[in-house]
């Protein structure tokens, strides 16, 4: 199952970031387990879990389905570590005009230090049509843990998107900065050519919280944005756009605050194509460095996606340095198609998901190693997703891993029972 606006899974076409090709040492012999299987809307449950998951202090997983739910129109979830099938929907989305609280969230959660869950959902939240004739352009939402053990928790819709100049189909999730303010993208802004934005939600006294664009993509600079965003310790933003760009196939780009509180674009790399193609909404990492790492979901040398890299300049007002670190769809057993972004694991080891490809075409789990002994990055598949009549472990992982408790952790949005509505799981490398 996909986000409303993206490429179909089916059109499969940071140490030094030297940007060669490597061949790829492929095994599956880690342990996989399902945590949870997903059983859909008829069960009341969740279906489609296309965001990532985030851990609270005590250990309980929280993530978003982007169906399922009373009225399939998306669900908030908790997973406690109390053992296998302990899941509790927090809340299901109801998706209709009369309540506007929000239809089908594809985005990852973000957590505060009270417990509070934010994200977005990218339809609804407001009583006009929309995108396509839809009702609502999205909203940002937060969910308030119960004010007492076992009681409800609590949705309240933060900002609702009007379609117009504040932008419209929030796809991604949301970062905290330090003062407490969200920061996300959206898919589209309400403008002619309708190529997204950046922005900002501040909280303010009285409880409301107030939107300010902080950039409008042109479609030359990038368009569409649908990736989380990422900080710098100087407090620039570094995102990806789906489309748009100098070849139309992408870009990545950096928002530099001013001191007159605009924001200045940017573009980092344009994509061309065997470069890769398409990131999607595969967000970026970042190490102590400021070196960048990413993936786009089609391009490269074989036309699978590829895990790229990013240099910073050596000086002020240079250049970023490229580097394409491995190309997916080189070989029959490999992933392709990576939907999702990475995550930096000890010894600047990066992890990801390709949504296809493995050995029974359903995805995999891999692993990018950095050059060590005079050899170049080294990409493993730690785990092959299988569907076929003796196991339905899960098939399209389209999020990131989590690193957590010493092993992989994250989700794959089809699979993992009769139903197909997709499954939490577990990765002990």
């Amino acid at each position: 199952m996909k986000r409303f606006g993206s490429q179909s899974r089916l059109a499969v076409p940071l140490a030094v970031l030297i940007g060669i090709l490597l061949a790829a040492s492929v095994a599956s012999a880690q342990t996989e387990r399902i945590v949870y299987a997903f059983t859909g809307p008829n069960n009341g449950d969740g279906s489609g879990p296309n965001g990532g998951l985030v851990a609270d202090s005590v250990g309980n997983l929280y993530l978003s389905t982007s169906f399922g739910g009373t009225t399939d129109a998306g669900t908030v979830v908790e997973l406690s570590p109390s053992g296998r099938g302990s899941e509790t929907v927090l809340y299901s989305f109801t998706g209709s005009a009369g309540d506007g609280d929000g239809a089908y969230p594809f985005g990852n959660l973000v957590i505060d230090a009270a417990g509070n869950l934010y994200g977005t959902t990218f339809y609804g939240g407001a009583q006009t049509p929309c995108i396509s004739g839809t009702v609502g352009c999205g909203t940002v939402f937060k969910l308030a843990p119960p004010s007492v053990p076992g009681g409800p928790w609590t949705e309240s819709v933060i900002y609702a998107f009007q379609g117009g100049n504040d932008g419209n189909g929030p796809a991604a999730g949301l970062v905290f900065d330090h003062a407490g303010n969200l920061y996300g993208t959206t898919y589209g802004d309400g403008g002619v050519v309708s190529d997204g934005t950046v922005y900002r939600l501040t909280p303010q006294p009285n409880g409301s919280w107030s939107e300010t664009v902080l950039f409008r993509f042109n479609e030359s600079d990038g368009g569409q944005p649908e990736c989380n965003l990422i900080f710098d310790s100087a407090g620039n933003l570094y995102g990806t756009t789906s489309a748009g760009g100098s070849a139309g196939q992408g870009t990545v780009f950096e928002l530099s605050p001013t001191t007159n509180g605009l924001w200045t674009e940017t573009v980092l790399h344009n994509f061309l194509g065997l470069d890769g193609s398409l990131p999607g909404f595969g967000g970026l990492v970042m190490d102590a460095a400021g070196r960048i790492a990413g993936t786009t979901s089609t391009g490269g040398q074989y036309g699978g996606g590829v895990v790229f890299g990013l240099t910073p300049p050596s000086s002020a007002g240079g250049v970023w340095s490229y580097g394409r670190i491995y190309s997916f769809g080189g070989q029959s057993s490999d992933g392709a198609g990576p939907q999702a972004g990475l995550t930096l694991g000890a010894g600047k080891v990066l992890y990801g998901t390709t949504s296809q490809g493995g050995s029974d075409g359903c995805g995999t789990v891999f692993q990018v190693k950095p050059p060590s002994g005079g050899v170049g990055w080294t990409e493993k598949v730690l785990y092959s997703f299988q569907v076929n009549s003796h196991r339905v472990d899960g098939c399209a992982p389209d999020a990131p891993v989590i690193v957590h408790n010493g092993a992989l952790f994250g989700t794959t949005s089809e699979g993992g029972d009769l139903a197909g509505d997709g499954t939490v799981f577990e990765i002990h490398r």
